[in-house]
């Protein structure tokens, strides 16, 4: 990600609670902005547990202490000019 000039990360794909969520602790850890698109990403049941418990609890915790959690049409296009911090999702007003 270093080459691309960016320092947004964008996190969509399946098992939220170990590919995505090691990606997206990673990415924070090196300093990007965080997106954790949560109807972008997805996941199993765990034996007994729910697919939609394990999937929130990610959520949550990906919430609380590494990423903004979005809706896929809050993410910023990666062609835009615009940068993440002027897009309109993430104002504080």
């Amino acid at each position: 990600m270093e080459g691309l000039d960016s320092d947004l990360a964008r996190i969509a794909g399946f098992m939220s609670f170990m590919c995505c969520d090691t990606t997206a602790r990673n990415a924070h850890s090196r300093g990007y902005k965080v997106l954790f698109v949560q109807d972008a990403t997805a996941t199993i049941d765990l034996g007994d547990i729910p697919a939609a418990d394990v999937h929130g609890v990610t959520v949550a915790v990906q919430g609380f202490m590494f990423s903004e959690v979005v809706l896929p049409l809050q993410i910023p296009k990666a062609d835009s000019p615009q940068s993440y911090r002027e897009h309109p999702s993430t104002s504080s007003g």
